[in-house]
């Protein structure tokens, strides 16, 4: 059996479990079976979308992910576990609470010493931009020469995306986002610059800096 005949196979049984996840009498099962089959991964890019990190298991519920999982259930690994976490843009389509849920689920699996970096729309950002009224922000377009946030006005734009872009459920900026790993029991967490990080290959992983806050935390 060739790789990319073992990729489809893995992808169907990963879909078929997520899909079984729905079912609560089997989730425990499926949880142990997950758990095991996944003992010996170190490095997890969680919620990865369609963004492949080399050297990581990628798991999103697409399809296209290693690791084919919804996060809104427990993760599925070992208690202090994994060496490195990253989740690049992904902790603010989330409810608040439901965040907080997923951040003490980090903090569960990794080792000691074992360190995550999430990066994050930065309210910060958005706030200066808007109060220095920076138009080349704000009036930014993408590929298809739309408009990058959406609206007639600065203010609209600001508001627009804080609120209505792409199913955002919250903005965070660093010291409201370090609240949640203060609470999951994280010894050392900082505010980092975009590829300044103590995580291996991190130039291969960070992107948008022009919008991104960074934060690292170690257990």
């Amino acid at each position: 059996m060739d790789s990319i005949e073992k990729t489809k196979i893995n992808r169907i049984f990963n879909r078929a479990i997520f899909l079984l996840l729905r079912f609560k009498g089997l989730r425990k099962v499926i949880f142990l079976l997950f758990r095991r089959k996944y003992r010996f991964t170190q490095k997890i890019n969680l919620c990865s979308g369609l963004v492949r990190i080399k050297g990581y298991a990628n798991l999103d519920k697409w399809l296209t992910a290693d690791i084919v999982y919804d996060v809104n259930f427990p993760l599925p690994f070992y208690d202090n576990s994994i060496e490195r976490i990253v989740m690049m843009h992904a902790i603010y389509y989330f409810e608040y609470e439901k965040a907080k849920e997923i951040i003490s689920e980090i903090y569960r699996i990794l080792k000691s010493d074992g360190i995550v970096r999430l990066s994050f729309t930065d309210l910060s950002i958005f706030a200066k931009k808007y109060i220095e009224k920076d138009y080349s922000f704000y009036c930014q377009k993408i590929g298809t020469g739309e408009d990058r946030f959406k609206g007639k006005t600065i203010g609209d734009k600001f508001i627009s995306h804080a609120y209505f872009y792409g199913g955002i459920k919250y903005f965070y900026d660093f010291e409201s986002l370090k609240v949640h790993f203060e609470e999951a029991g994280f010894r050392e967490i900082k505010r980092c610059n975009f590829k300044e990080s103590q995580i291996e290959n991190i130039e291969e992983i960070d992107n948008r800096p022009e919008l991104s806050g960074f934060l690292e935390a170690k257990k």
